[in-house]
């Protein structure tokens, strides 16, 4: 039988410390290259007011690296007008490639998910950038874009109960 004790499960927090004092200590060898990424995505975005970012950072040990990730969500009606096309199209110039999109509906939304990547600069001195843009199509009057029932699906699945003998 295993015994509990608390010098563990200290010493388990004392390495979850270690740890992240070792990713912070490559953010922070990373804060020039990182401020002058942040400058450049403000620069970026600023045509945008209406788009709130939100940003966290990756930090990969064995690489010594860090990876900004942006994920952008905003309301869209249409992804041939209006800040869907255009966002997308700035961050293209701006040398971004788009990895890949994937549409998701459900009964309660409707997205469609972009993922842009910019790799890291050595010249320029920036780190590489992930941007996730999630269209969230919106049912309005004048939308291009709608989220259509296309059938329906029944599915048979197993229910469980707990039976015990007395």
């Amino acid at each position: 039988m295993t015994t509990l004790n608390t010098a563990d499960l200290i010493n388990t927090r004392v390495q979850s410390i270690e740890y992240y004092k070792r990713e912070l200590a490559i953010v922070r060898k990373s804060q020039k290259s990182l401020t002058k990424t942040t400058k450049f995505l403000n620069a970026v975005l600023a045509r945008y007011p209406d788009v709130s970012p939100y940003a966290w950072t990756n930090v990969c040990l064995w690489s010594q690296s860090v990876i900004l990730q942006i994920s952008i969500v905003h309301d869209v009606t249409s992804m041939k007008e209006g800040i869907a096309p255009a966002l997308m199209r700035s961050l293209l110039e701006a040398g971004f490639d788009v990895e890949k999109s994937t549409d998701r509906a459900t009964e309660l939304s409707a997205d469609r998910v972009f993922e842009f990547k910019r790799p890291a600069n050595i010249v320029t001195g920036t780190v590489q950038v992930n941007i996730t843009f999630t269209a969230k199509l919106i049912d309005a009057p004048n939308a291009t874009c709608r989220k259509v029932q296309t059938g329906t699906e029944i599915r048979e699945v197993p229910t469980y109960q707990l039976v015990c003998e007395e």
